[in-house]
């Protein structure tokens, strides 16, 4: 829906694919960043996409079940802007570097303080089951809640939102302490997802740690 209202308000009727591309990845050089993503550049990449291996991390890791779906050339080329998003994770990095410096231009300050402002407090998310404070589109700290809302570990500020991927990644900033975090891993425990929150918790635990 928000792809269709981006489509209609451009005067020159780009999809919302090209206009991600034009007015945020390009210029905040993530060009190896894209919402559906060309097929011919999907194959001069090669090697570079790393596969989606399935199953807990500590057993022998098995290709996703979603590879021959998702992970062809035709399959990325569909614009599905809700989970089709592909690029290095530190693209997703230089996206919130960019928000935690005001915007550079994307964006003005005053959006990015409505959308990370608490708009929904203490509800139980209907996606996952579990209460989550949320802003326009991003998750507020929530581990106020307990363990599973706690996607930003256990040291962050209050004021730190951002996004989780699915079982295998998450970005966010934290304005506080001045900090970005985007890390990813290729193997998806989808069955225990525990698994995944307990690493993601003890490698930002360990990165908050470490930058004291």
């Amino acid at each position: 829906m928000l792809g269709e209202i981006i489509r209609r308000v451009c005067a020159d009727g780009r999809p919302y694919s090209q206009y991600v591309r034009d007015e945020i990845c390009e210029p905040l050089k993530m060009h190896d960043t894209w919402i559906g993503m060309p097929a011919e550049r999907w194959r001069a990449y090669g090697d570079r996409i790393a596969p989606m291996h399935f199953g807990a991390t500590f057993k022998r890791p098995e290709p996703h079940r979603y590879a021959p779906w998702s992970n062809t050339a035709e399959a990325v080329a569909i614009e599905r802007p809700g989970g089709n998003g592909r690029g290095p994770i530190h693209d997703l990095g230089r996206l919130y570097e960019a928000m935690l410096a005001g915007g550079e231009n994307i964006v003005t300050a005053q959006t990015i303080e409505a959308l990370s402002a608490r708009h929904t407090v203490g509800l139980i998310d209907k996606t996952f089951g579990y209460q989550l404070d949320r802003g326009l589109g991003v998750v507020l700290d929530s581990k106020q809640y307990g363990t599973s809302p706690g996607w930003y570990g256990t040291r962050c500020s209050p004021r730190t939102w951002g996004h989780g991927g699915y079982n295998c990644s998450i970005g966010f900033l934290d304005p506080e302490n001045r900090l970005v975090v985007a890390l990813v891993f290729n193997g998806m425990p989808e069955a225990e997802p525990a698994l995944h929150e307990e690493r993601t918790r003890a490698t930002i635990d360990a990165i908050y740690e470490e930058l004291a």
